[in-house]
């Protein structure tokens, strides 16, 4: 009893902790194609094994136990945790989203289900715009200072990007060769499909709002 209200107290101060660090320090952004805006999975990995290690550590190290202990054991059983949890989640959602469109487009754009949402998105800051694929509404309008090697250009504003398929950072518009747009019927923001030719026939999220909307024939 007495681990369990120890582990709920050291939870609370950590995500006091943290909620402080994302309003006084904020948020590095990066850009992958893989995951788009979103924080690495490698990053919420050993971020989360530096959190359970902090306690586990403590305690043994009053025991007297060896340092290494600590850290491999425990980055073995995350690993497994991680492994299976991945497993799991992915059978389980996509029963329960089986049909889906929306939720699909998400998991093909670089949503992961597990790392995302649940136990490990208690770990993860992003905001529900990056969690659904787009550039945090935090950089719109801002200077931030784009990748060199990025030499596309969104066409208005002139931003760099990160390729011809985009959502622009600075304005907020959505953009790509030869692509079909529309304006979402909730926020009234322009977007456009995913690929060329083949997006109109998926559910494409909105940068605005976040909700997936099919395109019309």
């Amino acid at each position: 009893m007495a681990l369990w209200i120890f582990a709920g107290l050291y939870l609370l101060v950590f995500m006091a902790v943290q909620r402080w660090w994302r309003r006084n320090v904020g948020h590095t952004y990066h850009y992958s194609h893989g995951r788009k805006w979103r924080t690495s999975r490698v990053w919420l990995f050993i971020k989360t094994w530096i959190v359970v290690s902090i306690p586990i550590y403590g305690i043994l190290g009053l025991l007297g136990g060896p340092w290494w202990v600590v850290f491999g054991s425990t980055f073995v059983y995350l690993l497994g945790f991680v492994i299976v949890g991945e497993i799991f989640i992915r059978l389980a959602m996509g029963w329960w989203h089986d049909g889906d469109a929306g939720y699909d487009a998400l998991c093909r754009d670089g949503y992961d289900c597990f790392f995302d949402s649940g136990i490990m998105g208690l770990l993860n800051g992003d905001p529900d715009e990056v969690l659904a694929g787009q550039p945090p509404r935090a950089l719109l309008g801002s200077n931030w200072a784009a990748p060199a090697n990025w030499t596309d250009q969104c066409p208005n504003c002139g931003a760099r990007q990160p390729g011809p398929i985009f959502w622009c950072w600075h304005c907020g518009l959505g953009y790509e060769h030869r692509c079909q747009k529309m304006c979402c019927p909730d926020c009234n923001r322009t977007f456009c499909e995913a690929q060329p030719g083949i997006g109109r026939t998926l559910a494409i999220t909105c940068p605005g709002c976040g909700k997936a909307w099919q395109f019309p024939e």
